[in-house]
């Protein structure tokens, strides 16, 4: 979690994904500090901690609709390698 003079302003929840690759699993900005920056530090701290794990390499998933985030990611050094489909099935299916 990340905090600006008591504030809290984010947090940011790196992941050990594979013994040399890691995931920003989250990241967070709340909604009355957008804007100022904070996402910056977030994704520092997030890409400082997985590099002390000796990763060589960090993903990063978010929604494709999410384009601050994307525009974030690509600032920070982010590259686009492909999409994700993702899958889901409901147990509880209603009866008609």
């Amino acid at each position: 979690m990340a905090y600006s003079r008591g504030v809290f302003v984010g947090l940011v929840i790196p992941q050990l994904f594979k013994e040399q690759t890691g995931a920003i699993n989250y990241i967070g900005v709340d909604p009355k500090q957008r804007g100022k920056g904070y996402v910056y530090d977030l994704l520092d701290k997030g890409i400082v901690s997985l590099f002390e794990r000796k990763v060589q390499s960090i993903l990063a998933d978010i929604d494709e609709l999410n384009f601050p985030m994307e525009k974030s990611l690509i600032k920070t050094g982010f590259v686009e390698e492909k999409k994700l489909w993702v899958l889901s099935i409901s147990l509880f299916q209603q009866q008609p």
